[in-house]
């Protein structure tokens, strides 16, 4: 067993010895040690991942099986759980714990600096960045939150500080472990926070499926942004952004229970618009083709005389992957109907994640492959603009519904298929001539 007091005392005698402080040494003999499920494991884990990021350490033994009697008294001998975190005793633990993490950067690591005493500052960071590493994964705490961004951007401050000293004093210095965002992808993170903070005058307005709508695009636009530049979270350019996006969901929700209060009172809610603001309700759907994950044609004809449910999508798409257990239950609900099919069409840079995706989570429907991010064309001729976006086609090819979302997805399904009188199998009627058409006749 190594804990991570050991593993600090052997960084510090390394360090004595090489003139400077050796992350990756600590790292390689953590790697070797046989860590077990412990608190101080976790620590000592998280302190090696953050000295060297692509790490691969060999995962916690598992303890040996115990007899049912022996177990029982092993149980006996631990103490309580600890409190979940909304008790309030937990939260001023947890509240404790984030205090201490700051005064020893602010002190004892600061004081190290100014006074030279480098081996002693980089052990008391790495020990504050194990210790919030702890925190959080303890917590689940996200990385963006504004009570642990805070002491990530502070210790990477701190370890750049150390890092110029180390320079002056001609000895190597530790990497920072926040990469400069790329111009692309900085101005999708700005885009995102630009539209977030538009949000509260479309709620003044009683715009809330368009407040949705901007909300769904700006997470899109920020995870994409947020996967691409391969920052942290707790980056200055997104712990922002997304502390703001935090906080619109929340207004939405609130703002969601006001209009379906309303609506149980018999009030009447706006039909949602496609995202993007692209087709609506009545317009004839674009033919279309493409290929399916597995590399086969597929394409608009494959489903004619079907109502179709389209479903524009990617892997890094959390509100996409939000939807999926709702399109299960549509698909259980009516895939074995022959008058209803659907398909999620992905719009991921590689084919190979959508199948491998769907193959992990049973999404059992056709599953298209379109690429090219938002500018695939079929996105074009959809007119959409924004993830997840789902439409609805009747057989006659005509849009049926659009905006569709979440719960509310079967329930309009399954009132076209009640509307439809064919049998399962059968071909759609002939429509009833028009007025227009009759007139356009010969005479007999």
């Amino acid at each position: 067993m190594t804990d991570v007091n050991t593993v600090r005392r052997a960084n510090r005698q390394c360090t004595r010895a090489t003139g400077a402080s050796s992350p990756v040494w600590m790292a390689a003999l953590l790697a070797a040690a046989v860590l077990g499920p412990t608190a101080d494991a976790v620590l000592a884990q998280a302190a090696a991942r953050r000295a060297v990021p692509n790490l691969r350490l060999r995962p916690a033994a598992p303890a040996p099986a115990k007899p049912d009697a022996e177990a029982a008294k092993d149980k006996a001998k631990q103490p309580p759980a600890t409190a979940p975190a909304n008790n309030p005793q937990q939260e001023e633990i947890d509240r404790k714990e984030l205090v201490a993490i700051n005064r020893k950067l602010t002190g004892e690591v600061s004081e190290a600096l100014d006074a030279g005493r480098l081996d002693d500052a980089a052990a008391a960071m790495e020990d504050a960045a194990s210790r919030l590493d702890a925190f959080v994964e303890r917590t689940r705490t996200p990385q963006w939150h504004r009570s642990v961004a805070t002491l990530y951007q502070l210790i990477d401050r701190k370890r750049y500080a150390l890092g110029q000293k180390l320079k002056a004093a001609g000895k190597p210095a530790p990497a920072s472990a926040r990469p400069k965002i790329p111009q692309a992808d900085l101005k999708e993170i700005i885009a995102a926070k630009k539209s977030l903070e538009g949000v509260p005058a479309l709620f003044n307005a009683g715009k809330v499926s368009e407040a949705r709508t901007v909300i769904e695009e700006a997470q899109t636009r920020l995870d994409k942004a947020a996967a691409a530049s391969k920052a942290p979270l707790w980056h200055e350019a997104l712990a922002p952004t997304y502390q703001l996006l935090d906080h619109q969901k929340t207004a939405l929700e609130r703002e969601s229970t006001r209009a379906d209060e309303a609506v149980a009172q018999g009030g009447d809610e706006p039909a949602p618009k496609a995202r993007g603001g692209g087709l609506q309700v009545g317009d004839p759907a674009p033919a279309w083709t493409c290929v399916t994950v597995d590399n086969k044609p597929i394409g608009s004809k494959t489903f004619a005389g079907k109502w179709l449910l389209i479903d524009f999508w990617a892997t890094w798409c959390r509100p996409c992957k939000d939807e999926m257990p709702y399109l299960q239950e549509v698909y259980e609900a009516f895939g074995k109907d022959d008058r209803f099919a659907m398909i999620s069409l992905s719009v991921d840079d590689e084919r190979n994640k959508p199948r491998q995706y769907a193959m992990e989570n049973g999404m059992k429907w056709h599953q298209g492959f379109l690429g090219m991010g938002f500018n695939a064309p079929l996105m074009k001729s959809f007119g959409v603009r924004g993830i997840p976006a789902l439409f609805l086609i009747d057989p006659d090819g005509k849009i049926a519904a659009v905006g569709l979302r979440g719960a509310r997805i079967k329930p309009a399904i399954a009132k076209a298929l009640a509307g439809d009188k064919r049998k399962p199998g059968e071909a759609k009627p002939a429509a009833e001539p028009t007025a227009a058409d009759k007139s356009r006749q010969p005479a007999a």
